[in-house]
């Protein structure tokens, strides 16, 4: 069950400050931020906090938590990215897969291959997972499917369908619930260990990096999702959740969904605007 929001409290004055900063960030049309703080959720466009929108490849974070509890003994067994891979779909047909990188990443473990965002890593896990786990787990997260198939089809738990959807308000939620988790509480303290690696690793030297911010423990995840329109045109997502590294206890999520020609490195590189000005103001 995801966590409610905060509980709004008497904003000091560098929460407040916090606040109207994050009223000045340019945020185009149909993008939508919403951040939660021990103050209370802080949005940009909030009417559309609750649209449902293609998640793209923050999916692959829900694929991770279902291997962790599904296939904790495999997770410390590299896999294979060549670029490509083929296989057999259920009408006989013969489907191919590219990974974003057309030579491949080698040799990949969980951590690494959520901080590359390994598409072929994640089609092949997705494929020693179950569906009807994958399904309750996003499920559990927020996703919803527009489409009764998307639960069993391969590609989904790398999100390259856009029947796959989250809100952003639902996805700050997400992951405000695992910034609090415990490792050691975990059905797979190695699988739990893994992914928050993956996360961190994912914004200081992957496709998140836009977001690093120095003083700040920050992880995150980018994803790309095709409009579900039928179009080329393609949502930028950003989620995650970032401590002062001297307080733990209260963490800050931030989802970002920004339209067309955005793309996730526009995204990772607003929400590190907003981690910094979080910083500045003292991390209310």
């Amino acid at each position: 069950m995801l966590p409610p929001p905060p509980e709004p409290s008497a904003a000091p004055a560098a929460l407040q400050a916090f606040r109207e900063d994050c009223q000045r960030f340019a945020i185009p049309s149909g993008g939508c931020v919403v951040i939660l703080t021990a103050g209370g959720e802080i949005s940009r466009n909030p009417a559309l906090a609750e649209e449902p929108t293609p998640a793209g490849s923050i999916v692959k974070l829900v694929t991770a938590q279902v291997a962790a509890q599904q296939r904790c003994e495999s997770l410390s067994r590299a896999r294979e990215c060549r670029g490509s891979t083929s296989w057999m779909a259920a009408n006989g047909h013969i489907r191919h897969i590219r990974c974003w990188k057309p030579q491949g990443h080698g040799s990949l473990r969980l951590r690494d291959a959520l901080a590359q965002s390994c598409n072929l890593f994640f089609f092949n896990l997705g494929r020693e997972v179950s569906p009807a786990g994958f399904q309750a787990h996003a499920s559990a997260a927020g996703f919803t499917a527009t489409r009764l198939d998307t639960w069993r089809n391969p590609l989904s738990p790398l999100g390259d369908v856009p029947s796959l959807c989250i809100s952003p308000r639902t996805a700050a939620r997400w992951m405000l619930q695992l910034a609090q988790q415990s490792t050691e509480d975990a059905p797979c303290p190695l699988g739990q260990q893994q992914l928050r690696a993956g996360m961190l690793a994912s914004v200081r030297e992957g496709t998140a990096k836009a977001a690093n911010v120095p003083g700040l423990q920050v992880a995150g995840k980018t994803g790309t999702a095709t409009y579900a329109d039928g179009s080329n045109r393609t949502w930028g997502w950003f989620v995650g959740w970032a401590y002062p590294l001297e307080n733990r206890r209260r963490p800050l999520s931030i989802a970002l969904r920004l339209p067309e020609t955005a793309g996730p490195g526009k995204a990772a590189g607003l929400a590190g605007q907003i981690l910094r000005t979080w910083k500045t103001r003292g991390c209310p």
